[in-house]
């Protein structure tokens, strides 16, 4: 993981951008009229072509750009931290999608603070450290107040990846959607139509 411009992204791969997201680049996103895609692992999908995944499938079903703000293996602080930062320092999407797979990830880092990373889960210090917040309720407090956070910061309708035998981030004022993890496509379909519908209903009442 790194840090470029204020955004936390993934270690450099040709198939990132400069930024280390699986998008174009910032200022080639038409910040008008877009879709902003953050989670971790569901949402970059790195063994598959960006064409077939659901957030470059789902923009272009509903002719709209997007960026991607995904981060492998960030869990729910990756996603807390990208999105309030991108939020504060770009005008807002018409939607928020959210697709988090391991919302309890561990980042760390040493005293400096001279990098950050996915804790090693075969470290025995790192075990006990997420067996104790599982059981003392760490995880169900961290996430409860990310959930609170983000309920009260924003308006922009949030449509919620709801993967199987996973765990939700997210519980207040957020769309589910709900995916087997097996089609892209058919996840895109089925955020393409919600989302669709709520631009339409939003349209009406005006």
């Amino acid at each position: 993981m790194r840090f470029v411009s204020g955004l936390l992204g993934n270690d450099s791969n040709q198939l990132l951008n400069s930024h280390g997201h699986r998008s174009k680049e910032i200022n080639d996103v038409n910040l008008r009229n877009y879709i902003l895609f953050v989670g971790d692992n569901a949402g970059l999908k790195l063994d598959m072509p960006i064409e077939d995944t659901f957030p470059y499938i789902t923009a272009n079903k509903l002719k709209i750009d997007y960026y991607n703000l995904s981060i492998f293996n960030g869990g729910i602080d990756a996603v807390k931290y990208n999105l309030f930062v991108w939020l504060s320092k770009y005008p807002p999407p018409k939607a928020i999608i959210t697709s988090c797979e391991f919302v309890n990830a561990l980042l760390v880092s040493d005293h400096n603070n001279s990098y950050l990373n996915v804790a090693d889960l075969s470290d025995h210090y790192v075990q006990d450290l997420n067996d104790s917040a599982n059981n003392c309720g760490f995880f169900a407090g961290r996430n409860m107040l990310i959930d609170k956070m983000l309920s009260n910061y924003t308006s922009i309708p949030i449509y919620q990846v709801s993967i199987k035998d996973k765990l939700n981030p997210f519980s207040l004022n957020v769309i589910n959607v709900d995916w087997d993890e097996v089609s892209h496509e058919d996840l895109a379909q089925s955020l393409s139509t919600v989302i669709q519908s709520r631009i339409q209903r939003a349209r009406a009442s005006v």
